[in-house]
């Protein structure tokens, strides 16, 4: 295929040059020789051929460039190109004696004071298993992050949560070599300006990189390592955001006033971060990101308040005698709370049934949330000793939700219908989860993994539902309460014998247990008639869950030697 391709060019370039021997025409190619030492064909040239009373114009095509017709006599022949320097020729142009022209231009270096000639900038290079993409290639705007620039990078895919290059996942963010925005990759991406950064390069390595133990390294994922102008060695930010504001519809009362208020403060540096961030609005803002300050919103039926605030540290250490770690705790709560109100009449015209008639419907809904969330690390090794790692969640959730409806009809002013349907429902959750670890090795290639974990969850739930339309067949007074509770507890050893530590080939002998006790208990009673309540089977039912599993496995894990490839 390929020397399909070159001989086709090849005519291209010759066919046209060869047929001009009796008729008043001039062409030729033009040959570009550039200072790298590579030659080839000129495209988009410009050709002027001047006469002393006539000028004609035209540009190269893949280096080929013809004048049909001419007339006899002498002519100058120039030559022009960006980045080229100008040929000029002289010409004594015979009716059917003109030959082809192979004109030769070479490169030239200009240098001009406060002027950039810019060309196309390559927006990614490859240098081995490295990618480095080009922000120079990109457009950005003033208050822009990295993150701006990593969204329009060819390759990656992106959410408010995390990147991926190349369909893999990016667990690290360096600076300059640094994690001076710690071990979250999207820190760095959403703090870190993006007129600081001259170059982004992506590749693989294993998660650990401080240990010399195969044992330790983990697997390989991919990183990103930005290269700054200032060569950050710590990072500070505050901003304080306020707003306020009326809805435009001034027959909503309902949260006519809106506020906002948010509190923002960072610092970041490799071996220590604090983070904060609070906000509380009742116009659905759901962050603190400028650009959401600088938005018209319309808040329609639905009233929304919300409220949210974090707290995170980050605190590593690299001792002299080889032990590093890192600690790290995290909290935030969130409240939320909508309200929506519609209501709706229809007026119909008289009909051969009646004279008048009414339909009316009211519906209102609330949603109140409250979630507190917590979540401590801590992770210790030493390549002599092992490696240990601790991790500890607390989720508390207390939710209220609640919608009514109700529906009237009435003809020839008379009520012919009424219902009324109600929903009531409370629910509050805990949910805490330990996982403990460890990891040490016995020979270089021989070692062991011993993990433990214990998952408890705690639930009590309270609804209510009403029903009263008139017919007496669907009347309904449900009160259900219920509670459940779960604990479940893993542990696992394994034994890892690695056969190829270039490509991570090995073989695992593995024993896990898990053991699951949990119950929930459901009670639903129909309270329309309060003196004789009955129980509602449908929604009524209890269980308990008791398993013990034990499971071996021997496991085979091959990997190409390109898998760490880009």
């Amino acid at each position: 295929m390929k020397k399909f391709i070159s001989i086709f060019l090849l005519l291209y370039i010759t066919l046209p040059i060869n047929a001009q021997d009796k008729t008043n025409e001039l062409s030729g190619f033009i040959i570009h020789k550039q200072e790298n030492g590579s030659n080839g064909s000129l495209d988009g040239a410009n050709i002027f051929l001047i006469y002393a009373k006539d000028t004609l114009k035209t540009t190269s095509i893949n280096g080929v460039f013809r004048f049909k017709p001419i007339k006899t006599g002498k002519a100058k022949l120039i030559i022009t190109a960006i980045g080229c320097r100008k040929v000029e020729k002289e010409l004594n142009i015979i009716a059917g004696k003109n030959s082809n022209l192979y004109i030769e231009i070479l490169d030239e270096s200009i240098q001009l004071e406060e002027v950039t000639i810019k060309g196309r900038i390559p927006i990614v290079t490859q240098n081995g298993d490295t990618l480095i993409f080009n922000p120079k290639a990109v457009n950005i705007q003033e208050g822009d992050v990295a993150m701006n620039i990593v969204e329009q990078l060819p390759g990656t895919e992106t959410d408010d949560h995390s990147v991926k290059i190349m369909g893999k996942q990016v667990t690290k963010t360096y600076i300059d070599g640094r994690l001076i925005f710690g071990s979250d990759p999207m820190a760095a991406l959403k703090n870190l300006s993006a007129t600081d950064v001259l170059k982004i390069k992506a590749y693989d390595e294993y998660e650990n990189t401080k240990t010399k133990k195969l044992m330790y390294r983990g697997d390989l994922t991919r990183v990103l390592n930005i290269e700054t102008k200032s060569k950050l060695i710590s990072s500070w930010k505050a901003h304080l955001l306020a707003s306020t504001g009326s809805n435009m519809d001034s027959k909503n009362d309902r949260g006519k006033f809106r506020k906002g208020l948010g509190l923002t403060t960072n610092f970041f540096s490799e071996k220590f971060l604090l983070t904060s961030n609070v906000f509380h609005n009742n116009i659905n803002r759901k962050s603190n990101n400028i650009k959401n300050v600088l938005s018209i919103s319309d808040p329609g039926s639905t009233y929304n308040e919300t409220t949210y605030a974090d707290l995170a540290t980050e605190r590593s250490w690299d001792t002299e005698n080889g032990t590093y770690g890192t600690f790290r705790a995290f909290y935030t709560f969130g409240y939320n709370r909508d309200n929506t109100n519609t209501r709706s009449e229809q007026h119909y015209f008289p009909g051969n049934n009646y004279q008048q008639r009414l339909y009316e419907e009211q519906n209102s809904n609330s949603d109140r949330k409250q979630n507190h969330y917590s979540e401590f690390s801590f992770s210790n090794s030493n390549d002599k000793w092992g490696e240990f790692r601790w991790n500890q969640l607390i989720t508390y959730n207390n939710n209220k939700d609640w919608q009514s409806l109700y529906i009237y009809n009435e003809e020839n002013n008379l009520q012919t219908s009424k219902s009324l349907m109600h929903y009531d429902n409370l629910n509050k959750n805990f949910h805490v989860k330990e996982d403990i670890s460890y990891v040490n090795s016995i020979t270089d290639r021989i070692g062991y993994t011993l993990e433990s974990s214990v998952d408890i969850n705690k639930g009590k739930n309270h609804s209510l539902r009403i029903d009263t339309l008139e017919s007496s067949t669907t009347q309904t007074y449900l009160t259900i309460p219920s509670k459940l509770r779960n604990t479940e507890w893993n542990g696992n050893a394994q034994l890892i014998y690695i056969l190829n530590p270039e490509n991570d080939t090995q073989i695992s002998f593995d024993y896990s247990v898990k053991y699951e006790n949990g119950w929930k208990h459901q009670f639903a009673w129909n309270m329309l008639s309060p003196t004789n309540p009955q129980t509602d089977e449908a929604n009524t039912y209890s269980y308990k869950i008791n398993n013990l599993t034990q499971k071996q496995e021997v496991s085979f894990h091959f990997f190409s030697l390109s898998k760490n490839k880009l």
